[in-house]
C-alpha cells in the first residue's frame, strides 16, 4: 500500500505548477481571522510562479467575498482574482431567466440576483425554478424544518439551483448549516439539484478561463494546483 507524503509547505511543490486554485474558508481565513502563513505562501507563489485564483462556494458574487477580507486581515496582494459559486450561479440563472424564481435564502444574498432579468414568486404553482443561497435563519437555522416546504417544491417538478453546495461551513469555532443541507433533502425527496459550485464543473470552468486571461495563455489542468 502506498503512503501519502505530508508536505511541510507549499514551497515543496510550487515549482511543479503554474497556477493555484485555492479555497477560501478554512484555508486563508476561518470566518473571523486570516491564516497568515497561508496568505504569505500564496503571495510568494504569485511573485515567483504565477496567478493565484481563489475559488469559494460562497453563494454571492465575488465582490461580497473580498469585501470581508480587510476585516479578517486577508491581504489583497496574496491573490489575483476570486471566483465564487455565486458568480457561477448567476450564469445558471441567466440560462433559466426570467423564471419565475422561488427564492430560499437570506435577504442579504440578493446580490446574487442583482441586475439579472428575473421574476420571483413564492407560489410553487407559478415558479419554474428554485434557487437556494442559504437558510433563511442565520446563524442558527436547521435544515430539517424545511423538509415539508421542499417536498411541495419537488412535487411540482421544480429543479433547484443550489448556490452553495457545502452542507455546513465553519465560522470561527461554530459550524453553520448551509444551502447544501437543503439540497441534500431535496435529492432525498426525489428532486433535481444543479450545483454550480465546487466540486462541480461550472465554477472550475470560470476559474480556468480567468487563469488563462491572467497568464496570457491556455493553462493545462496538470499545471494547476487545486
Amino acid at each position: 500500500m502506498s503512503s501519502v507524503a505530508l508536505l511541510s509547505g507549499l514551497s515543496k511543490v510550487a515549482s511543479d505548477y503554474d497556477v493555484i486554485f485555492c479555497d477560501v474558508w478554512g484555508v486563508i481565513h476561518n470566518g473571523r481571522e486570516a491564516f497568515a502563513e497561508a496568505c504569505v505562501a500564496l503571495k510568494k507563489f504569485r511573485e515567483t510562479r504565477g496567478p493565484v485564483v481563489l475559488i469559494t462556494n460562497a453563494p454571492v458574487p465575488k465582490d461580497r467575498v473580498t469585501r470581508l477580507f480587510p476585516k479578517f486581515g486577508v491581504p489583497m496582494d496574496c491573490f489575483d482574482d476570486v471566483i465564487a459559486s455565486g458568480d457561477a450561479t448567476r450564469n445558471e440563472l441567466k440560462r433559466v431567466a426570467p423564471g419565475p424564481i422561488y427564492r430560499i435564502g437570506l435577504d442579504e444574498d440578493f446580490g446574487t440576483y442583482a441586475g439579472l432579468p428575473l421574476e420571483f414568486s413564492d407560489d410553487p404553482d407559478v415558479a419554474k425554478v428554485v434557487c437556494c443561497t442559504s437558510l433563511r435563519e442565520y446563524p442558527d437555522g436547521k435544515p430539517e424544518p424545511y423538509r415539508d416546504e421542499l417536498k411541495r417544491l419537488v412535487a411540482k417538478g421544480l429543479p433547484m439551483i443550489c448556490a452553495n453546495p457545502d452542507v455546513v461551513f465553519r465560522q470561527g469555532d461554530k459550524l453553520i448549516w448551509s444551502a447544501g443541507s437543503l439540497a441534500k433533502i431535496y435529492v432525498e425527496e426525489g428532486g433535481q439539484v444543479i450545483s454550480p459550485g465546487k466540486p462541480d464543473e461550472p465554477i472550475y470552468r470560470l476559474a480556468f478561463e480567468r487563469a488563462a486571461e491572467l497568464a496570457g495563455r491556455a493553462i493545462a489542468p496538470g499545471r494547476v494546483l487545486a
